[in-house]
């Protein structure tokens, strides 16, 4: 990208002082590279050693239906064996309703690793949380109860 930009141009943002005004920055730089685009974090929760497995379609589905299934606590899914949690980034300048993250190379690798149960459960736990938070008062709730300041 950043080569055909150089036969572009691009306006500036002058009131946008969070995230500089350079329209030439989000054109060469993908979503989730681009840290003030980031909202949410991807934590594991437990310490254990994180193993890979060969994956199955059957071992997909029982994933994936695990996370989809309530939970105390929705921000929380497991996959692989550990557990994860999706938290707002405190004080993150994007604050829109979409949520930009990393996800941690555990659960997939790369472009080419979305086919695994790791990934599959995580989808899992992405479409409860869709579920929880579409449009209705859950949704404050939980933003309430769960994603509030990280800081304590």
């Amino acid at each position: 990208m950043w080569c055909s930009s150089l036969t572009k141009s691009f306006r500036p943002y002058p009131t946008n002082e969070v995230f500089s005004g350079k329209q030439a920055h989000y054109y060469t730089t993908a979503t989730g590279h681009n840290g003030q685009l980031l909202s949410h974090n991807i934590v594991r929760l437990d310490t254990n050693k994180v193993s890979s497995t060969a994956s199955d379609l059957g071992k997909e589905r029982q994933t994936f239906g695990a996370n989809l299934a309530p939970r105390a606590d929705p921000t929380v899914f497991e996959v692989g064996g550990h557990q994860y949690q999706i938290q707002r980034i405190t004080n993150a300048p994007n604050t829109t309703p979409y949520w930009v993250m990393r996800v941690p190379t555990d659960i997939i690798k790369n472009h080419d690793d979305i086919f695994n149960d790791r990934f599959t459960g995580f989808v899992g736990a992405l479409f409860r949380l869709a579920q929880l938070t579409e449009g209705n008062e859950s949704r404050r709730h939980i933003e309430r109860q769960h994603f509030t300041t990280q800081a304590e």
